[in-house]
């Protein structure tokens, strides 16, 4: 089920398909919702201008979230967990994320540049939890990042990373899943 208003797509489950949400050049949020085992992305965005709240991403075969080509995506008080790319953010997009857990992925955030006509990807992450993820962060030489306030596994490699105000803990002492 999915209720619309205005722009908004609140209560949205959905799962066990290839792409679960495509958002090509559209403005709106996705709020209260759960994408579980889909075959390849979860929330797929080109061009868009999109916020992300309080919704649960699980078993993503391929990236919980993608944005691409100029897209803005702002996620906020989300659970993004156990896929191959927690959070994309390519082809000069910027993608913000706001308290929010990126648990069990192969790559938490993964930030490049795909088509020849863009730029990199470009992130921002503040008071977060980053936990046994394969990789925090993956970018290219054309691709920034920022984190602030985020609490990170403690023994992951954060070295070349602008990362302030965060700490290291070790974090199974806190959270179970």
């Amino acid at each position: 089920p999915c209720e619309r208003r205005g722009g908004a797509a609140a209560w949205l489950r959905l799962r066990e398909h290839l792409a679960a949400f495509d958002a090509d050049w559209v403005q709106g949020s996705v709020t209260h919702s759960v994408f579980r085992n889909n075959g390849g992305d979860g929330l797929d965005t080109s061009g868009a201008r999109i916020y992300v709240t309080d919704t649960l991403f699980t078993g993503m075969a391929d990236k919980a979230i993608s944005a691409g080509e100029d897209s803005r995506l702002v996620a906020m008080n989300n659970v993004i967990r156990d896929s191959v790319i927690g959070v994309a953010s390519k082809d000069k997009s910027i993608v913000r994320v706001f308290s929010s857990v990126l648990y069990n992925n192969e790559s938490a955030l993964a930030l490049y540049r795909k088509k020849q006509i863009f730029g990199g990807g470009k992130a921002e992450v503040v008071s977060s939890v980053f936990w046994n993820n394969g990789e925090s962060v993956s970018m290219d030489g054309e691709s920034t990042f920022v984190g602030r306030g985020n609490a990170i596994d403690a023994g992951v490699d954060v070295s070349g990373l602008e990362i302030t105000d965060s700490r290291q803990v070790v974090l199974d002492e806190y959270f179970q899943f």
